[in-house]
């Protein structure tokens, strides 16, 4: 059994004492379950580990994993599922089904997604709140701002952490959950070619770490920093909220995200065109002299927007302000 302290980092291709002890519970629940489906008996030592892995996706794979699980349900298999995984929308269906410790006893696609979806809890104040608390943290980040827009997906802002959910995962009632997200870093190298094993970064109520590296700290110690292998400053453990946007990955690939958006604002250019193309349009309006004809207003409106990716990528804006100037000068 693999052993280690709380403030250490834990180098090991063993499994955590908190998942291993969850392990031994469920396994009984899939022993019994595969007996009554296949009438086969297994050893305790041959139970098979039975996964069901959520792809990402965002609202439509949370529904989609649901969905599923409610499946699984009504087909007396969902006991047999040692394990739940999940990245992006995934983990956003995991994490709320796991605020309930018998939830695989009761689950129910219309009464969970009624309560996930209809009560509308979104609060501006709350999140520029949240917002303004998170930048005092050196970790700061892009990702803080995603968490509000996950706040507003959602409709919920789960204050808890995910070590409050060890019971819901410890019991055997439940398969034992691991969450997953994209190591921003790790995924660029792989996409250039390079070998790069931890590209999935993986959480569970116990650990987290890079399983492909065998590298762990206690999960309520995410964030906390560590100095050749040992804690040297605690900090706060993040909220249920913030995992989940963390969970999202949307930020994990940025040449990605600048193609959504490029190809999304070409898309609105070219409705506007469409509408516009037997008149003379201007940001101030139709005949202003400044801006003359469609083309020169569909070149600045694209100049005023990447004005955004620069500010994401860090790239200098330069260029796209010296190019905004000369069409609005007429020159």
């Amino acid at each position: 059994m693999a052993t280690k302290n709380d403030n250490e980092v834990r180098v090991s291709s063993d499994l955590s004492e908190g998942e291993i002890k969850a392990i031994q519970k469920r396994r009984e629940r899939v022993k019994t379950c595969l007996h009554e489906l296949l009438d086969v008996h297994f050893d305790e030592d041959k139970v098979p580990n039975i996964v069901v892995l959520g792809s990402g996706g965002g609202l439509r794979a949370m529904i989609a994993l649901l969905g599923t699980l409610v499946e699984l349900k009504n087909q007396n298999i969902l006991d047999a599922v040692m394990y739940l995984c999940g990245v992006s929308g995934s983990t956003w269906c995991m994490s709320m089904l796991y605020t309930d410790s018998k939830w695989s006893e009761k689950l129910s696609l219309e009464e969970n997604l009624i309560n996930i979806l209809t009560v509308d809890s979104w609060d501006i104040s709350k999140a520029i709140d949240y917002l303004e608390e998170s930048s005092e943290d050196e970790n700061y980040s892009l990702t803080d701002v995603w968490t509000c827009v996950v706040y507003k997906i959602l409709h919920q802002f789960d204050e808890k952490e995910l070590t409050d959910y060890k019971d819901a995962s410890e019991s055997g009632i439940n398969p034992y959950p691991i969450y997953a997200a994209v190591d921003k870093e790790k995924l660029n190298e792989a996409c250039a070619g390079a070998s790069s094993p931890g590209t999935w970064f993986e959480f569970t109520p116990h650990e987290a770490g890079y399983t492909a590296l065998g590298a762990f700290v206690s999960t309520e110690n995410f964030g906390s920093k560590f100095e050749n292998g040992k804690l040297m400053e605690k900090k706060k453990e993040k909220n249920i909220c913030y995992m989940q946007g963390l969970w999202g990955s949307a930020l994990g690939s940025m040449e990605e995200n600048l193609k959504a958006i490029r190809d999304y604002i070409e898309w609105l250019l070219r409705r506007l065109l469409s509408s516009c193309e037997t008149r003379t349009c201007s940001p101030c309006g139709y005949g202003h002299e400044g801006i003359s004809n469609t083309t020169e207003f569909s070149q600045a409106a694209l100049l005023l927007l990447e004005l955004q990716p620069c500010a994401v990528s860090g790239r200098d804006p330069e260029e796209v302000f010296n190019k905004l100037l000369k069409i609005l000068s007429g020159k």
